[in-house]
């Protein structure tokens, strides 16, 4: 089996990848804009989750790795369902007051809203596969799920101005 040039020479180049960054939004109103790349899965102290990676919009080859720890965020995703190539942008909304909250659970939850400007795609991710719940647990922020993660240390930003995203 003969396999052509460009794919190899594609192959070859995602070596060259550098790790995405995990974006952490640390108020409401910090967004998030990037070409999606591809969709991972991760492990945390509270069980596997799903990461979204995208590619910066304003400073190309800086990827960003957006966990979907909150299932206001996995609904986002799965409602947009983006494909390799779409440009994406997330937000963070901040905690909102849960409007009937139940007894025992919290009164309060993550608003996040992600869009879409759709282009050609070759790869569809399975999108039906994300389905369920984030990882369980008693924890309130993305710092504590994102230090249990399974993954390469995440290089600190010298302030949040080099973020590009």
């Amino acid at each position: 089996m003969t396999i052509p040039d460009e794919r190899l020479s594609a192959l070859a180049q995602k070596f060259e990848e550098p790790l995405p960054e995990s974006w952490i939004p640390k108020q409401a109103g910090d967004e998030l804009i990037g070409t999606f790349v591809r969709l991972d899965k991760g492990t945390t102290a509270y069980g596997d989750c799903w990461i979204v990676v995208l590619e910066s919009a304003r400073n190309p080859g800086r990827f960003a790795s957006v966990w979907l720890i909150n299932q206001a965020l996995v609904n986002e995703f799965s409602r947009v369902r983006p494909q390799a190539g779409d440009l994406i942008g997330v937000r963070y909304g901040g905690k909102k007051a849960v409007k009937n909250p139940t007894p025992g659970r919290s009164s309060e939850y993550h608003d996040w809203k992600v869009v879409t400007e759709r282009e050609l795609a070759s790869a569809a991710p399975n999108w039906d596969a994300v389905g369920g719940t984030p990882p369980t647990g008693d924890f309130h922020d993305a710092h504590e799920v994102l230090a249990s993660a399974e993954t390469a240390p995440v290089p600190a930003a010298a302030n949040e101005d080099d973020i590009p995203f």
